[in-house]
């Protein structure tokens, strides 16, 4: 039986704390042998930002996608494993697609998706922080695929039908769709990914985009109890997350709360 060097680490840090021989939360054990079991040496690939296992010679014996889903299989499966292990959701830099790219590309394309984006949804739906927001669009940062997804989103959400164009089901928005599914295939799980999915639900709601708004507003409420966001409202510290981190997590929860609670005046 094959195990990547992940998970055995931090199952041994918790089956130690159990025994009284450490402090599984400081992560101060080291691997134990375990007879039978083949382990796959670790190194660190900084192209990808993974950890990436080597085989026999030194290529990788698996790809960092098998990383990524191995990992958030004990995120999902058993979470207090994940969490008394220190363990953590890798970064995992998806490739941005042409179809995306041609939308958002410049820098200047997306200020300016921004800037309206901010002085017009934002006023009736505050789920993203200005300040969080353009700290991601650093450039000096590596573009980050979940980024990207939501500045699609948020310049899909700014359309508003014309006499000469009223179908609601324009190039962003399925774009959007596209991509965000793509990205759930991937593995990609953040904050941004759930911002960008929430704005396309309002901009199905809106345009009256059924049966794919109720799917939406589901997912959203999936995606949000994954990450924790309805755990975080009633806390007011004692965790990681900046103040401002805090209150963006409590304003996407509560505005997923209003949706679904209107969505629910007509259909019980």
């Amino acid at each position: 039986m094959k195990f990547s060097l992940p998970v055995i680490k931090h199952l041994t840090l918790v089956r130690h704390a159990k025994r009284g021989r450490g402090d599984a939360t400081k992560g101060s054990l080291n691997v134990i042998y375990v007879p039978g079991l083949r382990c796959d040496y670790l190194t660190f690939d900084p192209k990808n930002d993974v950890r990436t296992p080597l085989g026999d010679h030194g290529r990788p014996s698996q790809t960092a996608q098998a990383h990524q889903n191995q990992v958030l299989g004990v995120f999902f499966l058993d979470h207090n494993i994940f969490r008394l292990g220190q363990m953590s959701i890798p970064s995992h830099h998806c490739s941005i697609p042409r179809y995306i790219s041609d939308s958002i590309e410049a820098s200047a394309e997306i200020q300016i998706i921004a800037s309206q984006f901010f002085s017009t949804v934002h006023v009736y739906l505050p789920i993203i922080s200005k300040k969080i927001f353009y700290g991601l669009l650093n450039p000096l940062l590596r573009q980050r695929a979940d980024v990207a997804f939501l500045c699609i989103c948020m310049k899909m959400i700014a359309w508003s039908p014309s006499p000469h164009d009223d179908e609601p089901q324009t190039a962003d928005y399925l774009a959007a769709k596209q991509y965000g599914s793509e990205l759930e295939n991937a593995g990609v799980f953040t904050v941004a990914i759930l911002q960008g999915r929430l704005l396309i639900t309002t901009y199905e709601l809106g345009h009256g985009i059924y049966p794919a708004a109720y799917m939406s507003i589901r997912a959203c409420i999936d995606h949000a109890v994954a990450l924790g966001l309805d755990a975080n409202v009633m806390e007011e510290g004692g965790t990681n997350l900046t103040w401002v981190e805090q209150e963006e997590r409590r304003r996407i929860w509560w505005a997923i709360v209003i949706l679904e609670r209107y969505w629910h005046l007509t259909i019980p």
